[in-house]
C-alpha cells in the first residue's frame, strides 16, 4: 500500500481525522478487515484539543525528563534533521500490513476472551501503540517498510498510562528515536550528562550508565524488510512468540522508578463481543 506525504497536523481526539491527516488511506484498509473505529484510541500530545487536569500533571511531571533527554541529545540532533528532511521530501510511502493485522488479530482474539488490552494511533510517532496486559508487553508498530514492530516490557511499580506517555516523550524527540533505542549505548555520568542530569533520569526508570533502551525496557523488534516479504508468516510467528514470552517471564518491579501520583488508566476498550476477522 502506497500513501502521499501530508504535512497537515490539527489536533483534534477523532481517531479518523488523526489518521486521514497522518496516513491517509490506512483507515479506510483498516475499516475494509473489519475493523471499527470505536476499537482504536488516540495517543500522545495532540489526542485531545481539550483541557484537562490530569493531562496538565502528566506534562508537569515529565517536563524535566524531557528537557534532559533534549540535552543529551542535542549535538545529534542537526544530523537527524537533516536525515527526516530528506525523508520528508519522499512523495509516497510504501505501508508493510501484515504485522499490524497479526497484532490486531491477537488484539482482538484476547479482547473475546475478556482479557485487557487496547491499541490505537500515537500522532506523534506515527505508529500504532497496543497494550497487552498480560503479555507485559507495549508494542509500538510503525507500518512502514525500513521500520518495526518494537516490543517494550512493561513494569508493575507505575501505571501504564506513565509507562506510555514517557516511552512517547523519549521516542518522539528528532535527536531519541529507534537508533539509540536499538544501539542502548551507556551513557556514563560524568561523561555524557552531569550528576544532576543522571538523579532526573533516574526517577524515571534509568539505571546509571545503561542506555535509554534500558529505561523504556526495549525488548525485541520485528524488522520489515522488503526482502523476506514473502516470508511474512515467519514475522507473525516471532510476534506470537515474543507475546507468549512476555507472558511466561512476569512483570519487572522496578526499585528505580519514583513512586509518582499516577494518573489512573482509563478503563480501556469496550471488550464485548467481537467477531474474530481472519487476516
Amino acid at each position: 500500500m502506497l500513501r502521499s506525504w501530508k504535512r497537515k497536523k490539527t489536533a483534534t481526539d477523532s481517531i479518523e481525522t488523526a489518521l486521514e491527516e497522518d496516513a491517509p488511506g490506512l483507515l479506510q484498509v483498516l475499516i475494509q478487515q473489519g475493523v471499527s473505529v470505536d476499537e482504536l484510541r488516540l495517543y500522545g500530545d495532540n489526542a485531545s484539543g481539550g483541557d484537562s487536569s490530569d493531562d496538565s500533571l502528566l506534562e508537569e511531571s515529565f517536563s524535566e525528563l524531557e528537557e534532559v533527554i533534549s540535552q543529551l541529545f542535542y549535538k545529534r540532533e542537526t544530523g537527524v534533521k537533516l536525515l527526516n528532511l530528506r525523508f520528508s521530501k519522499a512523495s509516497r510511502t510504501s505501508y508493510c500490513l501484515t504485522c499490524l493485522f497479526s497484532l490486531i488479530e491477537q488484539a482482538r482474539y484476547l479482547q473475546f476472551r475478556k482479557w485487557p488490552v487496547e491499541w490505537g494511533w500515537c500522532r506523534d510517532l506515527q505508529s500504532f501503540i497496543f497494550v497487552f496486559e498480560r503479555h507485559n508487553r507495549i508494542v509500538m508498530e510503525r507500518p512502514e517498510y525500513g521500520y518495526a514492530t518494537y516490543f517494550f516490557e512493561l513494569s508493575s511499580t507505575a501505571s501504564i498510562g506513565w509507562q506510555i506517555r514517557r516511552l512517547v516523550l523519549a521516542m518522539k524527540l528528532a535527536s531519541c528515536g529507534r537508533y539509540q533505542l536499538i544501539e542502548n549505548k551507556p551513557l556514563l555520568v560524568g561523561e555524557d550528562m552531569t550528576e544532576g542530569e543522571a538523579e532526573v533520569l533516574m526517577k524515571y526508570g534509568w539505571i546509571a550508565n545503561t542506555g535509554l533502551g534500558t529505561m523504556l525496557n526495549y525488548r525485541d523488534r520485528v524488522f520489515h524488510d522488503r526482502k523476506t516479504q514473502k516470508e511474512t508468516s515467519e514475522w507473525r510467528s516471532k510476534i506470537s512468540k515474543l507475546l507468549v514470552d512476555g507472558y511466561n517471564s512476569g512483570t519487572i518491579v522496578s526499585t528505580f522508578i519514583d513512586h509518582h501520583d499516577d494518573i489512573d488508566d482509563d478503563a480501556g476498550l469496550d471488550t464485548g463481543d467481537v467477531k474474530l476477522e481472519p487476516y
